[in-house]
């Protein structure tokens, strides 16, 4: 009997393994996306999603998950029998994020891709001449109910004129009837190449890249990038991405972008965007001011993620190892700039509070520790050069146009 158990066993892991060999050619390393994602107007916060968007190969991947298809307006359905996964089209009925949370870390994403996969996207389009004659309908049901008659009105029977425009009940109840029996819509389904494209898996969840949506005009989805920004997107097939487009704060963004590039020439202009997205989104989180987290970047490193001081101080945001370790941080954790920027996000902003908002006081501990703040024995002169380069970025923006009402 214990024999006969160990083969079923054995055999269900063989056909397990094999089905996923099937489904699976590769896994790879996905970026996670940290610029804006705006949906019909409505800015989607990434790290809110238990399945973030992420870039593969310069493309933007999107989830195929039961809250984005809410926001987003879609069904989905995956046949493995002959690998085809179907996106249908529907109306959106979520704005935002049900739990607008911190739900992921903003780490590299493992992704499966799978092989020999086909998309369809499917919609329906409405039957123009029962549109109409359903118009038609609706507008002489509100008019027979604006003139209904008073108790002591005349009403005459048996007529069937009909005021000039309007298309008569004895043709239009046929009309009406012979529409009823057929349908009001046509279903449209889109093979779409992903030949040049690839379908990723995030365990059990299904990625498609943004890019494959916009080429089919049926399903009604318009996409608009802006480098600066970040992603722009209809669904309702009237109204452009682009008119959603935030060009106040992709410039404010170039603004900033040009500062960092202007102290630290070894960024590239990618590099640079990414940079000040992760400075905005930790500012965000802890609701500190983004400008005095890249003036703290900027006296300590000059934006430089693999610097180390000769007291031992490491990364951008130069925290000391031993302050790293109080918060379960390694020292290779604090030379990774997104886990440096955040800590001492974190940190700056526990010292605010700690010091009830006075910023020579905090920024004072932060460099030099808390103890000699409370002893009174510490020097201002950090503390000041780090407002100066707050004012500094400041000064930058106004002078170059990149203000905005921010």
């Amino acid at each position: 009997m214990a024999k006969k158990l160990f083969t079923v066993w054995l055999s269900l892991t063989i056909l397990l393994f094999s089905s996923i060999s099937i489904c699976a050619e590769e896994t790879v390393q996905a970026e996670y996306f940290n610029k804006n994602i705006v949906v019909n107007g409505e800015t989607i916060i990434n790290y809110q999603s238990d399945n973030p968007l992420f870039l593969y190969k310069n493309l933007t991947y999107f989830p195929l998950n039961a809250e984005m298809g809410k926001i987003l307006g879609f069904t989905w359905d995956m046949n493995w029998e002959s690998r085809t996964v179907t996106l249908t089209r529907t109306e959106p009925t979520q704005k935002n994020f049900s739990q607008q949370w911190m739900k992921t870390n903003k780490s590299k994403i493992a992704a499966e891709v799978l092989t020999d996969v086909s998309l369809k996207l499917a919609s329906t389009q409405r039957n123009p001449i029962a549109e109409a004659v359903e118009g038609i309908l609706g507008a002489q049901d509100e008019a027979a109910q604006k003139s209904e008659p008073l108790e002591n009105d005349v009403v005459e029977t048996g007529s069937s004129a009909s005021e000039p425009g309007e298309v008569p009940d004895v043709l239009l109840d046929p009309l009406a009837n012979t529409l009823a029996d057929s349908t009001s819509f046509a279903a449209i389904e889109t093979q779409i190449d992903v030949t040049e494209h690839q379908i990723l898996a995030v365990g059990d969840v299904l990625y498609i890249p943004l890019s494959l949506m916009k080429e089919d005009p049926n399903f009604g989805w318009d996409i608009y990038f802006d480098s600066y920004s970040g992603i722009y997107l209809t669904t309702d097939g009237i109204t452009p991405a682009k008119s959603t487009f935030n060009e106040a704060e992709a410039r404010y963004n170039k603004g900033l972008v040009g500062y960092v590039m202007q102290y630290n020439g070894n960024y590239s202009v990618s590099e640079a965007q990414k940079l000040i997205f992760l400075f905005k989104e930790e500012a965000a989180i802890y609701k500190m001011d983004p400008l005095l987290i890249m003036a703290v970047a900027h006296k300590e490193s000059t934006f430089t993620a693999s610097c180390i001081s000769s007291s031992g101080a490491l990364g951008m945001m130069q925290v000391m190892p031993s302050t790293g370790a109080r918060y379960g941080l390694k020292p290779s954790d604090l030379l990774d700039a997104h886990k440096n920027v955040e800590f001492g996000t974190l940190y700056l902003k526990e010292r605010i509070a700690a010091y009830g908002g006075d910023w020579i006081k905090a920024l004072s501990a932060y460099n030099q520790g808390s103890v000699r703040v409370n002893r009174g024995s510490f020097s201002t002169r950090y503390a000041n050069q780090v407002v100066l380069k707050y004012d500094k970025i400041k000064d930058y923006l106004t002078t170059g146009g990149y203000v905005t009402t921010q």
